[in-house]
């Protein structure tokens, strides 16, 4: 008579039951290993140059393949494309350089942009001026979609200071509209 111990069943059910262990556990040490890599502290657009407070590091529980991981020097350099808040940094969204754009000091008064508008986002600027004599005020889009470099507010008026990425070919016109009428900024991304 057969013993229990030599039946080929049996000895095959315990096999595969030890392999289940084995991969089972392979698994979850696998799933518990973290890796650090970048994270956006907010949301940035295309073109944006990486600033220390625009990125931290976070541990996550993933291969890391593809992300800019603790060893990658993101500080400095520009985004491929939008990205929003929270959002791991891929390395493919890196690059060296950014377009070539002048920076352009823009006043803005009281409530003609949006009070939470700040680095990184992209406005419409427009512009609007009211004729003497009749009394018909013109209006039209100056610029679509700039980058904000820098938001500052002032406390005499309420009025706040933007530092806009203006490509070269269309600082003259904002520039005229500057001295010529009003300007608004109207945010076009969220």
């Amino acid at each position: 008579m057969r013993t229990i111990t030599h039946e080929p069943r049996v000895i095959a059910g315990i096999a595969l039951m030890i392999a289940a262990t084995i991969i089972g556990a392979l698994f979850m040490q696998r799933a518990t290993q973290r890796t650090t890599v970048w994270r956006l502290s907010h949301s940035l657009t295309a073109g944006t140059v990486i600033g220390s407070s625009d990125v931290h590091l976070s541990e996550v529980s993933i291969d890391g393949g593809g992300y800019a991981g603790a060893g990658t020097a993101v500080v400095g350099r520009a985004l491929k494309h939008d990205i929003g808040a929270g959002e791991l940094l891929p390395v493919a969204a890196l690059t060296a350089h950014s377009p070539k754009l002048d920076e352009v000091s823009v006043p803005v008064a009281k409530l003609h942009a949006p009070p939470d508008l700040r680095r990184g986002q992209r406005v419409d600027v427009w512009w609007s001026s009211k004729t003497s004599s009749t009394n018909l005020v013109s209006t039209a889009r100056v610029l679509h979609a700039v980058r904000v470099l820098g938001v500052a507010t002032s406390d005499v008026g309420g009025g706040q200071g933007m530092v806009l990425a203006v490509p070269p070919a269309q600082v003259r016109a904002l520039v005229l509209a500057l001295r010529s009428g009003e300007i608004d900024l109207a945010r076009v991304d969220r």
